[in-house]
């Protein structure tokens, strides 16, 4: 069983204990749906600590500060002074404290297309490319591809893999996305496995797969907050 399944049927089990405490009669004037909105986010905000997901931690705070108004008597910050808050902090607290970023000696490209529109062509076993404020296309044309790592905060990042030719039993890619888009072109034939965190955010997957068994396994990991990611099959 996946550790986060286990993290959220205990948070879930916390809120069914709570509601029947409530019915019970030990805890009358308990709002329910807040008590069920509030463990959802605090749930959001544990999980999102370890990955440095700043929006992942300020705007579940917001939303607590919202709910909770009246109780912590700041009528006067929301909702929109808390979520202008949430919302700068994220943006500032990311170019402060970028995610570390993979490091072991193998070569790459790197290409940081910030503030600025591009479209470029990355090639080598580890591809690396970070998109801010902007949209850019990539395409990856590797003939030993390996590892990518992907990156788009309040942007548009498109990247095309069709290209690329895995020369590894297992082919990693992590795609950091945060208020932006994440569009993936996946050959259908890739054996592709999709391990995603999401907070307010979603992953999609468009068009038929035909995975191959005899193609390397694909594994996408990482974190979508309040953005989108989408997987074209190809």
């Amino acid at each position: 069983m996946k550790k986060r399944n286990i993290f959220w049927g205990i948070i879930f089990l916390l809120v069914a204990v709570c509601i029947l405490i409530s019915e019970l009669g030990y805890l009358p004037d308990i709002n329910v749906f807040k008590l069920l909105l509030a463990a959802m986010l605090i749930a959001i905000i544990i999980q999102s600590i370890p990955r440095k997901d700043f929006a992942g931690i300020l705007f579940p705070l917001a939303f607590l500060c919202i709910i909770f108004d009246e109780v912590l008597n700041i009528d006067k910050l929301t909702p929109w002074p808390v979520l202008g808050i949430a919302l700068f902090g994220s943006i500032g607290l990311s170019f402060l404290f970028p995610k570390k970023k993979s490091s072991d000696g193998t070569s790459y490209q790197y290409d940081s297309s910030n503030f600025s529109e591009s479209t470029t062509q990355e090639y080598g076993s580890f591809v690396q490319a970070s998109v801010t404020f902007n949209s850019a296309i990539k395409y990856i044309s590797s003939e030993h591809f390996e590892r990518a790592e992907l990156s788009s905060s309040f942007g548009s990042l498109k990247v095309y893999f069709d290209q690329a030719k895995p020369q590894s039993d297992s082919i990693s890619i992590h795609t950091d996305t945060s208020f932006g888009t994440t569009i993936f072109y996946i050959p259908r034939e890739w054996n592709l496995f999709i391990n995603v965190n999401t907070s307010f955010g979603n992953v999609e997957e468009k068009g038929p797969k035909a995975p191959d068994p005899t193609s390397p396994k694909i594994t996408i990991t990482g974190d979508v907050s309040f953005g989108n990611l989408e997987i074209n099959y190809i």
